[in-house]
């Protein structure tokens, strides 16, 4: 694809496959993954990340209304122990803000199991009630709601998360938010970039420590025709970037994906956790499992203290 970088801003939803309204979502590994689907059929986010997987070669889902996803998931229910609200565009990216707290909510109603949403985007303080009631909710069936909060750089290259994605610093006063409300706080640096320096990593962590149950990194997923390398690298990747051939484990697109594995960052910034007693973890499936072990005990005694 010979599109330049500037061409690309728009995130348009032609460039990936569409799933149909008999497999509209992923699931796969004791878990469902669930989104809005696209915003238009101009736009599938909000939110034009440079490094966004979806630009090319992922099963983007399917528009879906909330009570559409909820009657397929129904059946299923046997199938996952948990739902993530994630996969394929940011659901609580205005203009759909409302929309994706009432699905949050009516995935708290309808299953009996754990919740994971993930977002860049700053709830206002009606939003915030909501996401208080769902909690709530989640909490009284014996579950937990994950909120993970993406905060991929602090202040290097601004370009590859252009307006209106809110500000990290915004983003950061979220995961202070969904703390004192009883979430699951996770700080989710997904993926890791060859553009942003370890110390930026670092300084994230050190700044998010006080409230923040969980880290999560990411390995960057490249599209073989190098929609995502030309965002990231608009003057040609550096010579000494070493990629990785593979597929991904949360979704079915079959596409091996040209990967940064960022084992130098993933070594560094886990060393740097580790030291300050937070649990890091590459992949959510074990970060979910850390805190199912803990129980609702842990959520219970950190809210009261």
């Amino acid at each position: 694809m010979g599109a330049s970088p500037s061409s690309l801003e728009g995130h348009r939803v032609i460039n990936c496959s569409t799933r149909s309204s008999i497999s509209p979502f992923f699931i796969g590994n004791d878990r469902a993954m669930v989104s809005l689907g696209p915003l238009s059929s101009e736009s599938h986010c909000s939110y034009h990340c440079a490094f966004c997987y979806v630009q090319k070669g992922f099963n983007s889902y399917a528009k879906l209304s909330v009570d559409q996803i909820v009657n397929f998931l129904k059946p299923r229910k046997s199938e996952f122990s948990i739902i993530y609200v994630s996969g394929d565009t940011d659901s609580f990216a205005p203009p759909r803000t409302e929309e994706g707290l009432a699905l949050l909510e009516a995935l708290s109603e309808s299953f009996d199991c754990d919740l994971m949403f993930t977002t860049r985007t700053v709830f206002n303080e009606k939003d915030l009630k909501s996401l208080k009631e769902t909690q709530e909710t989640v909490l009284e069936n014996g579950h937990f709601l994950f909120g993970c909060e993406s905060i991929t750089r602090l202040r290097s290259v601004p370009q590859i998360e252009p307006k209106p994605i809110p500000s990290p610093e915004a983003r950061i006063e979220m995961l202070r938010a969904f703390w004192r409300l009883g979430l699951i706080s996770v700080l989710t640096m997904r993926p890791f970039l060859p553009v942003v320096p370890v110390e930026e990593y670092r300084e994230i962590i050190n700044i998010c420590r006080p409230f923040v149950d969980i880290v999560l990194g990411e390995v960057l997923y490249m599209d073989p025709e190098g929609v995502v390398e030309r965002r990231l690298f608009p003057n040609g990747a550096p010579e000494n970037l070493r990629l990785a051939l593979h597929k991904m484990d949360f979704d079915d697109n079959g596409i091996e994906w040209k990967v940064w594995e960022a084992k130098r960052v993933e070594r560094e910034v886990r060393d740097y956790c580790n030291a300050q007693e937070i649990p890091f973890f590459m992949r959510s499936r074990p970060a979910v499992e850390y805190i199912r072990k803990k129980g609702l005990a842990y959520i219970r005694q950190r809210s009261a203290s």
